[in-house]
């Protein structure tokens, strides 16, 4: 029970850093995204209830469905964040300091959406490699400016890797 206690605050934790994060860029809203932002909170709110599930049977008959079920609301978590982003993105809804950012923050909750499918589908086997990606999964996105940046990076020093082979090739 207190297990079930900390995975669902860890849950909302993240998605809540996650959101807040989104919404230091996204400066202008209308009716269409508050319906996303309204989509994602249903999903917040049945949370407890597929948490509390995971906690009641995750030693019984019903492990494996009540994993799949948390696994489940977790991967329309992620689906709700990305259909949030990607609503404000092409709405023109976003300020951001460079397009390299843009394209990292895109691909992080595009990744998030994918990521969370994939835990879904792996709940179906194995519990234990379900729980084992959604502990990769928390510590990826509990400071999600951390990998957009790290993100940067790793692609500014692979277009440097490029720039000087084409030099040298020169």
């Amino acid at each position: 029970s207190f297990l079930a206690l900390l995975i669902g605050f860890f849950t909302l934790l993240v998605c809540w850093i996650n959101h807040h994060y989104m919404f230091t860029m996204i400066y202008k809203t209308n009716s269409v995204l508050a319906l996303f932002n309204g989509f994602k909170l249903l999903i917040v709110t049945i949370t407890p209830f597929a948490t509390a599930l995971l906690a009641k049977n995750i030693e019984g008959p019903w492990s494996t469905s009540s994993v799949c079920i948390y696994c489940f609301n977790f991967s329309l978590m992620g689906l709700a964040m990305t259909g949030i982003w990607l609503y404000a993105k092409y709405a023109g809804f976003i300020r951001i300091d460079s397009q390299k950012k843009l394209k990292a923050v895109t691909r992080l909750y595009i990744f998030a959406s994918l990521y969370s499918a994939v835990i879904w589908l792996v709940s179906f086997i194995s519990t234990f490699c379900c729980m084992l990606l959604f502990c990769i999964m928390f510590f990826i996105f509990i400071f999600p400016e951390k990998v957009v940046a790290w993100h940067m990076k790793r692609h500014k020093e692979q277009a440097d890797l490029v720039l000087d082979k084409e030099i040298a090739g020169a």
